[in-house]
């Protein structure tokens, strides 16, 4: 038979995510997962369910990239998807920071990758992008006690080339991706922001090309699956083939 593996893409960390449908009552020979916040949590389900492993969204290569940033332009927050699942709780918090509320804006209209190059490219000339990444099922403050996986959009965000802040996250999610974008607490967002904005237009521009520098590096996508061990697994199974299923 074949050799079956699930790219997990929801958020795991939600009431009886072990009954889930999605992998609790398919077939599959492993779960690849985009978040450690994931793994770890369909990992210590009772053992019902294949073997979870951790292959995140990695650096895209021929991506629409934002202009560098520019002295006198317009200066923007953006999250990128909707606003629905609870994270509008989180965005009207933000709206209450005074320095924040005047920048932030959100996208949820664009489907077609020639939509997303026309934002990134050409619709929003003279405006200096900053991303911002809130959880489904957003909650403040997380006490310690978060398993949120950092979404997959993150690759689509980061190939762009553009900072981003993001809500706090799995430790070792925020570990994955240290020094390559910033992690606060809701509440802690503004302050975040206003050391960014503090710096030069050359310094922040400076600051986004050594991030940029680590995460092509980090999450080339050749770099993800060697370190989650997919050779061992080509070499060990035959049964293995790697398929473009339509």
């Amino acid at each position: 038979g074949c050799y079956t593996i699930l790219y997990q893409t929801e958020l795991v960390n939600k009431p009886n995510h072990c009954t889930e449908p999605t992998w609790s009552k398919a077939i599959y020979n492993e779960i690849w997962d985009y978040g450690w916040g994931n793994v770890e949590l369909l990992r210590r389900c009772p053992g019902t369910l294949p073997p979870a492993r951790y292959v995140p969204a990695g650096y895209l290569k021929n991506w629409p990239k934002l202009p560098p940033y520019k002295e006198g332009n317009v200066e923007k927050i953006v999250f990128f998807g909707s606003l629905d699942y609870n994270r509008m709780q989180c965005w009207s918090r933000m709206l209450k920071a005074a320095n924040l509320q005047p920048k932030l804006t959100s996208v949820y209209n664009i489907w077609k990758l020639e939509q997303f190059v026309d934002y990134i490219e050409k619709k929003e000339e003279g405006v200096n992008r900053i991303w911002v990444n809130i959880h489904k099922w957003c909650k403040y403050p997380h006490h310690g006690n978060n398993s949120d996986a950092l979404e997959p959009r993150m690759s689509v965000l980061l190939s762009t080339k553009g900072l981003l802040i993001s809500d706090r996250s799995f430790w070792k999610d925020e570990f994955s991706y240290r020094d390559i974008l910033d992690f606060a607490e809701i509440d802690d967002m503004e302050k975040v922001f206003a050391r960014i904005y503090q710096l030069s237009i050359a310094d922040r521009q400076k600051l986004l090309d050594t991030r940029w520098e680590r995460y092509k590096q980090r999450f080339n996508p050749a770099q993800l699956l060697k370190n989650a061990n997919v050779h061992l697994l080509l070499e060990e199974n035959p049964r293995v083939v790697l398929a473009d299923v339509k």
